[in-house]
């Protein structure tokens, strides 16, 4: 099969199925991707002895691998379009695999926070360019059904990260983790020069176009206001990545090798929405499987709200309430690139692939941010994070004007 027949929409379940190798690849991309966030989540509160040095300091290392995702895009996105997206995925991945190793040999935590950065921009280049070339290839219901199992399947690796990072650190060590994440990226940059077909054109690179293309986008409210609300659910998300750690090991008492099965609880959530959105798929159009899935991770964050307020904080309790955020953000995660997407010509796709990446990235900055600043051993900084940025993607949603028929 030609790589142009490789790159035609396919309309049919058959044809879905015919290309499956290509989402398997970008999901095994994003999973590697996702893994150098969480894997070694349930060791960040040991790492304050290991550094000597506090807990606001070691959760910064989560703040720079989501700053590298910030910046990355802007100079992968040009770069794909000059030398191609097959290329760029492939280089950018053995470019991670080498940050990964060098996390694992760092010295100092300055330095564990500086590696981080260049580890999250290599990483970067799954976010800018996986929903692309997925809309390249997948149109209609077959993109959303595409996208809900992306977004399922790349579920896992949430779930499955820090159970396997607080074993890993329980048996071998905080630096195995990121000898795994060296292992598993040069397998898959090596997976996606084999297996994944170029669907972009490539052009002269002109960084004076893509500040043009950035500038256009941005200036289009039916891009910008859905890209924004998905990018504060996604900082709420990762304010409870960073701080739930310390909440349930320190405050909470739960073992860090067990840490990961109670995150797991919240993932299963996200994968069933993701589920759930993929049925929807014929029934529904996109915005509004998106509102109702905004809706709910706002739902969760009331239940933090109440817990908090009427003292009654357990594992379970915060794992149950942080569900129905995660069911919401599965709903979100396969209709939100959708909605964006939606009046976005195909020369401007990689541009637009940055700007989805790079706010998917800032949400996350943001969110592990806020709560690095003002963590006081309590859940209340984490409750109120969720809170504000879940009802700033509600009225964002409330005010978003999604083409006709999207």
């Amino acid at each position: 099969m030609t790589v142009a027949r490789k790159t035609r929409a396919p309309h049919q379940t058959g044809d879905v199925a015919a290309h499956w190798s290509i989402p398997a690849v970008l999901i095994a991309c994003m999973i590697v991707s996702i893994l150098s966030t969480d894997l070694y989540t349930p060791s960040l509160p040991h790492l304050t002895r290991v550094f000597g040095t506090d807990a606001g300091t070691v959760q910064m290392t989560m703040s720079a691998n989501f700053l590298g995702y910030a910046l990355g895009p802007f100079l992968i996105g040009p770069l794909s379009d000059r030398f191609g997206r097959r290329p760029l995925l492939s280089w950018c991945m053995g470019i991670f695999a080498v940050f990964s190793l060098a996390c694992a040999l760092a010295p100092t935590i300055e330095a564990l926070i500086a590696l981080r950065i260049g580890q999250g921009a290599a990483a970067s280049v799954v976010s800018v360019l996986g929903v692309v070339i997925i809309r390249d290839i997948y149109k209609g219901p077959d993109a959303v059904r595409v996208l809900s199992i992306y977004g399922a399947a790349i579920g896992v690796a949430p779930a499955l990260g820090p159970v396997i990072g607080g074993w890993v650190h329980v048996t071998m060590g905080w630096e195995a983790n990121f000898v795994i994440l060296c292992i598993l990226g040069i397998i898959v940059a090596a997976a996606g020069w084999l297996f994944v077909p170029e669907t972009g054109r490539k052009t002269p690179l002109d960084w004076r176009l893509s500040l043009r293309r950035y500038k256009s986008l941005l200036s289009d409210s039916r891009f910008v206001l859905p890209g924004l609300a998905f990018s504060a659910v996604f900082a709420g998300l990762f304010a409870y990545i960073t701080a739930g750690p310390f909440l349930l090991i320190d405050t909470l008492g739960v073992a860090t090798e067990r840490y990961g099965l109670y995150y797991a609880i919240g993932v299963v959530a996200y994968i069933v929405g993701a589920g759930v959105a993929n049925r929807l798929a014929d029934m529904a159009l996109p915005r509004t499987i998106m509102r109702v899935g905004v809706a709910l991770s706002l739902l969760g964050a009331l239940l933090m709200v109440f817990l908090d307020l009427a003292e009654l904080l357990s594992p379970i309790r915060i794992v149950m309430a942080m569900s129905v955020f995660s069911f919401g953000l599965g709903l979100t995660f396969s209709s939100a690139p959708l909605v964006m997407l939606a009046n976005v010509p195909k020369q401007r796709g990689a541009a637009a692939g940055v700007l989805f990446g790079a706010g998917q990235s800032i949400g996350a900055a943001l969110g592990a941010y806020s709560v690095a600043q003002f963590y006081d051993g309590t859940a209340t900084p984490l409750v109120y994070a969720l809170l504000a940025f879940t009802g700033l993607a509600a009225i964002l949603v409330a005010f978003s004007r999604p083409r006709p028929g999207v």
